[in-house]
């Protein structure tokens, strides 16, 4: 299962629910001078059930403030759970334990350069 949600108004806060729990998360996405990023995408993907065997995967865009909330999480999950925030090349992970703090809020601060490819992987993608 994937789901998708993207900001109607851009001061809005965009909102995701996971449908898995009563757990949330608000994430607030900026560079590294603390400014906010506009339209950062931020996935997460969320194993569940015995040994985990069951995973939703959600994806949600920034509003003009940076700002997204996830609802719906499970308390306890298979791990904690890792929002991942990309921007332009750029990408940086939340990770976030639900049972330590049900209705959290969390700051992800995108780095100022993309990361750099591997040049041995662009030779294997060339053959």
């Amino acid at each position: 299962m994937v789901g998708v949600a993207v900001a109607e108004e851009p001061n809005k806060v965009p909102v995701i629910s996971g449908d898995l729990g009563d757990c949330s998360a608000d994430l607030r996405v900026t560079d590294v001078k603390d400014k906010p990023v506009y339209n950062a995408k931020i996935a997460l993907e969320i194993k569940y059930g015995f040994a985990g065997l069951h995973k939703s995967g959600l994806e949600i865009y920034t509003n003009v403030d940076g700002k997204a909330r996830f609802e719906g999480l499970p308390l306890k999950s298979r791990g904690p759970l890792a929002f991942t925030a990309t921007y332009e090349g750029r990408s940086t992970t939340v990770m976030v334990e639900p049972r330590d703090n049900c209705h959290g809020s969390y700051t992800a601060i995108l780095p100022n350069k993309p990361l750099a490819k591997d040049d041995g992987d662009e030779a294997s993608d060339k053959k």
